[in-house]
């Protein structure tokens, strides 16, 4: 069984160039990809970064990295973009999809009702105080 990782802006933790650093759902994930590949295949997208590669698989750990536009207002909701388009190309090779975050849960939604994927949502992170949103968004979420 494969199952889908959403949420994480870079893996394995340190290869991102971005001057905006990530840190708490990018070391969790990290931990509980090596928890869960050793009973299952494990797909990861997250970010593109300078010398990184589109495609890389480690053991049974698949990697997809997508284009994303860098900013402090740009790059979070363009790699959530990317992540759900990737996602639904990508839907025949995974069952289960562990969400971390709200945007990343919030998208997974699209996933469970048009191909009935299962989800298990981490609802970790504190988007809601993140500068770039306006207070509509941060009141949503």
């Amino acid at each position: 069984m494969k199952i889908l990782i959403l949420g994480s802006k870079e893996y394995p933790f340190g290869t991102s160039d971005d001057p905006i650093k990530s840190g708490g759902i990018e070391v969790y994930v990290e931990n509980l990809v090596e928890y869960l590949r050793k009973k299952f295949e494990i797909i990861i997208i997250t970010r593109k970064f300078k010398g990184t590669k589109k495609f890389e698989r480690i053991d049974n750990v698949h990697i997809y990295r997508v284009p994303w536009i860098r900013g402090f207002y740009f790059r979070n909701i363009t790699f959530n973009f990317f992540s759900i388009i990737k996602s639904i190309s990508l839907k025949n090779f995974y069952r289960i999809v562990i969400a971390n975050g709200p945007i990343a849960t919030s998208l997974s939604i699209i996933l469970k009702e048009i191909f009935g994927k299962k989800i298990i949502s981490i609802p970790a992170g504190i988007a809601f105080k993140q500068p770039q949103y306006n207070k509509i968004v941060k009141y949503i979420l």
